[in-house]
């Protein structure tokens, strides 16, 4: 019998599962490839916000900020600029990361709530702003129109190559002496700088990249929904989504937003009949989780010693 970890390694269940998704489109099963888009949607916001709640305790309450200028960095780039629709796409991490280096002079100055709250403001403001600014029609929202000329094959993959940029990041930066910063950070700010780490610099380092991110994000967002309007794009109902998806499946983890996106377009498609309900649905299944399981469904289940066993034999091969 062949042993399939020789031929793939250690990660010979992330290569099946990456063929697995490739595949979908070639199915025919236009349900199942959407729900799968927005997984990679939840997937890479939820990784962003993770890698600054979650790995270095910036609770940022305005990650949305970034998808809204994702969303309207293609709508501008490829309606009124006639950029290629995926020039649009990446524009829209380049601008955002560009934009969270310049509020990183304000907000990296504060602390705790203070930031938490600076972010939240500022998320609405870019609101207001979009709301008012003429050059984008103002209140009246855009029509994506290159967008029409996008097959659904190839938004879902765009969708596909954001997610595993995120994930890509992420390890990255989890697995190198930058994560280990960051937790320091997350952990003690003095006691990080007083052993050499430089604060500020890693901090403004890790907002830029998850704006990037969720920018990017933002842009195959609204590649897929054609139409953009300031109420929506900058809408705290988005970080709501993405909070409660990497809650579900832990914070400082890398796998708990994948697992947590995935619990979280199951939900919302289960209360779909329920709009009314819906948000507060969802809430109460967060409360229920942050009680039951305080560290998230994946970081809850990693220290169980089971799991360890089972993630030591799958790695092993058959």
């Amino acid at each position: 019998m062949i042993n399939v970890s020789v031929l793939f390694g250690r990660y010979w269940p992330v290569i099946i599962m990456l063929i697995l998704l490739g595949v979908i489109p070639f199915l025919g099963l236009h349900y199942l490839q959407a729900l799968v888009f927005f997984w990679f949607f939840y997937v890479a916001i939820s990784v962003a916000w993770n890698l600054l709640a979650g790995y270095t305790g910036l609770v940022s309450l305005g990650q949305q900020m970034f998808i809204g200028l994702g969303g309207y960095t293609l709508a501008i780039a490829s309606v009124f600029w006639g950029f290629p629709i995926y020039v649009g796409v990446a524009l829209g991490g380049v601008v955002s990361a560009i934009f969270s280096v310049g509020l990183s002079l304000i907000l990296l100055r504060m602390r705790g709530i203070y930031f938490a709250l600076g972010t939240l403001v500022l998320a609405e403001a870019l609101r207001l702003w979009f709301n008012n600014w003429a050059y984008v029609k103002a209140g009246s929202g855009i029509f994506i129109s290159p967008a029409y000329n996008a097959t659904v094959t190839d938004v879902y993959y765009t969708g596909f190559v954001v997610a595993l940029i995120s994930v890509f990041l992420a390890k990255i930066i989890i697995n190198s002496k930058f994560g280990l910063g960051l937790q320091a950070i997350r952990e003690n700010e003095v006691s990080a700088s007083t052993s050499g780490v430089d604060i500020f610099r890693l901090k403004m380092f890790i907002f830029a990249i998850s704006a990037f991110i969720t920018g990017l994000a933002g842009g195959a967002f609204y590649l897929y929904q054609v139409y953009i309007h300031p109420s929506t794009a900058f809408s705290m109902a988005l970080f709501l989504k993405m909070m409660l998806s990497v809650i579900i499946g832990g914070m400082g983890t890398l796998e708990g937003p994948l697992i947590g996106a995935g619990i979280y377009v199951f939900l919302d498609q289960l209360l779909v009949n329920f709009p009314g309900m819906s948000l507060l649905l969802q809430g109460v299944i967060g409360l229920a989780i942050i009680f039951l399981a305080p560290h998230g469904l994946m970081g809850s289940l990693k220290r169980t010693t089971w799991y360890q066993a089972m993630i030591k034999r799958i790695i092993k091969g058959f």
